[in-house]
């Protein structure tokens, strides 16, 4: 679902995608085990800041930066570990997983301080 917010996202189909990731955010708070979609609060957020909902915007993204910050000391922690314990090529993974989410997580902050700019004005 997430996914397919994202290719409507990038198409330019901002009503669709916004309905997907509104579904993505319901079934997040319905799943066993539970999961976070920090991506779906980004681009909610981005869809927002387009529609010059800024507020509504900057608590999406700062929704998005805290799972997103979560998710990389979880990342580091495992790489870490399995680098101790002799899985280096586990550990590079993991390093590799979590530089991905620092970028997701930079674009995050980048568009806080945009929507922040925007709504001090």
């Amino acid at each position: 679902m997430s996914a397919l917010g994202y290719v409507l996202y990038r198409n330019g189909d901002l009503d669709k995608a916004l309905m997907q990731y509104e579904r993505v955010l319901r079934f997040e708070k319905i799943i066993t085990p539970p999961r976070e979609f920090p991506d779906a609060y980004l681009f909610r957020g981005a869809i927002r800041s387009v529609r010059q909902q800024f507020a509504e915007a900057v608590n999406d993204f700062r929704h998005a930066i805290e799972i997103y910050e979560r998710q990389v000391g979880l990342l580091d922690a495992q790489a870490e570990k399995s680098e101790s314990t002799g899985l280096k090529q586990k550990a590079e993974i993991e390093r590799k997983r979590k530089a991905g989410i620092e970028n997701q997580l930079q674009m995050a902050r980048d568009f806080e301080t945009n929507a922040e700019k925007r709504i001090q004005r």
